[in-house]
């Protein structure tokens, strides 16, 4: 069994269309307020963008597990 961890990050764009960034391997002390902080200063930076639309606001920061078993893996030569 392998466990993988994400954060999502959703942003509300200037053409005020959400947009989503994926970061793997969060830190393992991550906090609401460590999230939300990073996710202001994304958007104070004025570089993050979703094609031409800045990221401008955001909207929700997610932990995310995945967990994968594998049920058949042909054997090496």
């Amino acid at each position: 069994m392998n466990e993988q961890k994400s954060l999502v990050l959703t942003f509300l764009t200037s053409e005020g269309k959400k947009a989503n960034m994926t970061l793997a391997d969060p830190r393992g002390d991550l906090t609401a307020d460590m999230a939300k902080k990073a996710m202001d200063d994304m958007v104070a930076s004025t570089v993050f963008k979703n094609g031409e639309a800045l990221y401008v606001k955001g909207e929700l920061a997610q932990l995310v597990t995945r967990t994968t078993s594998d049920l058949y893996r042909a054997a090496s030569e």
